[in-house]
């Protein structure tokens, strides 16, 4: 499972995670340099069939992808940084991932 760096410790001692043992530190922050330029919204919230992604600043096309708090992928997508949004169906994703 994939976590944020620094965390591990933290997952190992809560009961809640200790069905999992392979948990993986991963940096998840955004570089300073990228944060300031690109900007996004996703809307609305809630939903229950679809939700719009856009984002603002991308110099190229880019990969979304929908996690739930596991980290489990439930899928991906191509962003078209020309077009600058993506609609996302939701109506299958389990209620609270989105």
């Amino acid at each position: 499972m994939y976590i944020p760096i620094g965390t591990k410790s933290n997952y190992q001692a809560a009961s809640y995670w200790s069905m999992f043992s392979n948990f993986i530190e991963q940096d998840m922050s955004i570089p300073t340099s990228i944060s300031q330029e690109v900007g996004f919204k996703l809307y609305p919230n809630p939903t229950s069939n679809k939700v719009t992604l856009e984002i603002e600043g991308l110099s190229k096309d880019a990969d979304v992808i929908v996690s739930d708090l596991l980290g489990r992928v439930i899928n991906k997508y191509k962003f078209n940084s020309e077009k600058g949004i993506l609609e996302i169906d939701v109506s299958e994703f389990a209620k609270g991932v989105l």
